[in-house]
C-alpha cells in the first residue's frame, strides 16, 4: 500500500514531470539529428573513388554513433533505445563531472597556497586576454594556456578519481 501512496507524493510527481521533460527533449534532439544525418547522407558527394572528400569528413559525437549503430541483425536501434542510452550517458557524465569538481574544490580548500597560485594564474590570464581585465567571456584558447590549472585538475583526478577502479587478483585456480 505504501508504494502506491508514495507514487502520488509531491516529490514523485515532480520527478515524473522532470523525467518526461528530459525524455521529450532527448526525443526532439535525436529526431533532429537523424534528419540531419539523413540529409547529409543523401547529399553525399561521393565520387566513387573510395576516398572521403573533405566535405564528408567531420568528427562524430556520441549521438551520431548511436543513431548509426546496427545490431546483430543489421537493424537500427529504436528511438526509445537511443533516448535511453543518451539519458544514461547524460546522467553518468553529469555525476562524474560534479564529483570531480567537488573533490577538486575540496582539495583546493585544504591547500590555500595552491589555491592562491591557481587564482594568480587565472587572474593573470584574464588580465592579459581581456581589455581592462573585465571578464566578458573566457575564450577556450585561454584555457589551454592555464597549465597550472591543468596540473591541479589532473592531480585531483589522480588523488580522488570520480570512478574508482578496483582490481582483483585470483588467489587460487578456478575451473569454469
Amino acid at each position: 500500500l505504501l508504494p502506491f501512496i508514495g507514487a502520488y507524493s509531491p516529490t514523485a510527481i515532480k520527478r515524473r514531470k522532470a523525467t518526461n521533460i528530459i525524455s521529450q527533449e532527448m526525443e526532439r534532439i535525436v529526431i533532429e539529428k537523424k534528419k540531419k544525418i539523413e540529409a547529409t547522407t543523401s547529399t553525399n558527394n561521393d565520387d566513387g573513388d573510395g576516398v572521403e572528400d573533405d566535405d564528408d569528413v567531420r568528427e562524430k559525437d556520441l549521438l551520431d554513433i548511436l543513431i548509426q549503430l546496427r545490431d546483430e541483425n543489421d537493424e537500427e536501434l529504436s528511438l526509445e533505445s537511443i533516448i535511453n542510452q543518451s539519458k544514461t550517458f547524460l546522467l553518468a557524465g553529469h555525476e562524474t563531472t560534479s564529483v570531480a569538481i567537488s573533490w577538486s574544490l575540496y582539495l583546493l580548500a585544504h591547500h590555500p597556497q595552491i589555491q592562491e597560485r591557481l587564482y594568480d594564474e587565472i587572474n593573470t590570464e584574464i588580465q592579459s586576454s581581456q581589455p581592462g581585465g573585465a571578464l566578458v567571456g573566457f575564450p577556450m584558447d585561454c584555457v589551454d594556456r592555464l597549465t597550472f590549472l591543468n596540473k591541479v585538475i589532473k592531480e585531483s583526478l589522480r588523488m580522488r578519481p570520480p570512478v574508482p577502479i578496483v582490481s582483483r587478483c585470483c588467489e587460487y585456480d578456478t575451473k569454469l
